[in-house]
């Protein structure tokens, strides 16, 4: 059984949170870097580590915003196995896993949503483009691709709490706003 299968996740208000990114926390730049590294934040007495974007993006280093390719761990951080290791022992050691996300917008570069009908929409801009269509025509599926996303990183990776960047810039006037969706659907 791993760790995470045994956790029980601690109350939000005793969150004490160090953000760090993958790929410079530590010289190995690696989920397995970072693991030599929790004894160290656990005296700090830090209970969460808050993962800055871990999603495959193009070359080596970076800082992760990109959202071209939200289902996939970057391979040069260690892959998905390395990501799941790294949460069950940060479970073991009484950490808690917070996974910054990206749904605000798409990079530019290997972004092939754009031949997509729907995923963007024109009706609103953000500051790096159209915004993706989370209530314009054919929202459905766009909805779908990012709710089901969330619960991939909580379901097989264990996270215990998402950190959705910009969401001022997610543009929803739908009945039922796309955040309030995906909070119901990962209450679940």
């Amino acid at each position: 059984m791993d760790g995470s299968a045994r956790w029980d996740n601690i109350p939000l208000q005793y969150y004490l949170i160090y953000e760090l990114h993958t790929g410079t926390f530590t010289p190995e730049g690696t989920f397995d870097g970072i693991a030599k590294k929790l004894d160290y934040l656990a005296a700090l007495g830090i209970t969460a580590i808050e993962l800055m974007p871990v999603a495959q993006f193009p070359g080596d280093r970076n800082w992760g915003y990109d959202g071209v390719f939200p289902y996939t761990v970057h391979n040069s951080y260690g892959g998905p196995a390395a990501l799941q290791q790294l949460v069950d022992q940060c479970h073991r050691k009484g950490l808690a896993v917070i996974l910054d996300i990206v749904y605000n917008h798409i990079g530019p570069e290997g972004n092939y949503f754009e031949k997509s009908d729907s995923f963007f929409t024109e009706k609103y801009k953000t500051p790096w483009a159209n915004a993706i269509n989370f209530d314009d025509a054919g929202c459905d599926e766009v909805r779908r691709y990012f709710i089901e996303n969330a619960l991939m990183w909580c379901r097989d990776f264990h996270v215990d709490a998402l950190e959705l960047d910009a969401v001022h810039a997610i543009k929803d006037f739908s009945p039922v706003h796309v955040l309030k969706e995906l909070t119901l659907a990962l209450n679940d």
